[in-house]
């Protein structure tokens, strides 16, 4: 799976009530947290085939190493504090190109 610059099939609104991925510790496999949910949602609104649980399984791993290696970013499957960085960033290019309130706003001054 490769980044998708749009949001997979949930509500917008969905993505902007997220919380901030807390990089201060590195999440792997095998942990289950809030910030794991956190970390799958926002994979999931990037088009990632993954659960969003809160338990980082094999295929939040794989998921993690796609995206690691699309940001030219070290591929260990582990999110630290680059790569829940780079997560935020993300996601949050993702909602400002699917912004479908910003662009109607843009489309009606014009």
């Amino acid at each position: 799976m490769y980044f998708n610059s749009a949001l997979s099939p949930t509500s917008i609104t969905d993505y902007y009530n997220i919380t901030i991925i807390d990089t201060r510790e590195v999440v792997k496999e095998g942990a289950v947290s809030d910030n794991v949910k956190t970390i799958e949602t926002i994979l999931k609104g990037l088009g990632y085939d993954v659960t969003a649980d809160g338990y980082f399984d094999s295929k939040t791993t794989e998921a993690v190493k796609e995206f690691q290696k699309s940001k030219g970013l070290s591929e260990t499957g582990e999110v630290d504090e680059k790569t829940g960085t780079a997560l935020m960033s993300a996601i949050r290019d993702a909602l400002k190109a699917n912004d479908t309130q910003y662009k109607a706003a843009v489309k009606a001054l014009q």
